[in-house]
């Protein structure tokens, strides 16, 4: 969820075949498609206001990744496996960004279906 232009995705080595990435800015869809695309990587592009959208099936997904995208945490437990992982990263108006990139605070989220574990850490 939030793929941006992959950069990060790229340093997780995870199977082509077994990866799936949702994308809503247009920009970055571009970049996906002539990217991760052509290595195997299912794209979904989503239309902005369906930001938060999952399209696979319920309960078929072992981790889900989200950079700065929205999302619905009953949709997430939904897709999750049991013992699931949901992990993002969160940042903007209601965490204290500021333009001092020194004073911006990021959200860390872990959620692992199975426990109902939530981590969450703040960096400023």
């Amino acid at each position: 969820m939030g793929t941006g232009g992959g950069e990060l995705l790229k340093t997780f080595h995870h199977p082509s075949n077994k990866t799936q990435v949702t994308e809503a800015w247009q920009p970055n869809i571009n970049i996906l498609k002539h990217t991760i695309a052509k290595q195997g990587i299912k794209v979904h592009a989503l239309p902005a206001k369906h930001e938060d959208a999952l399209p696979v099936k319920n309960g078929s997904l072992n981790m889900i990744t989200n950079s700065h995208a929205a999302f619905n945490p009953k949709l997430i437990k939904d897709k999750l496996k049991t013992g699931g992982y949901f992990i993002s990263q969160q940042a903007g108006a209601l965490v204290d960004c500021k333009i001092n990139p020194n004073s911006v605070r990021i959200n860390f989220t872990i959620y692992q279906n199975r426990t109902r574990f939530f981590y969450e850490s703040y960096f400023l």
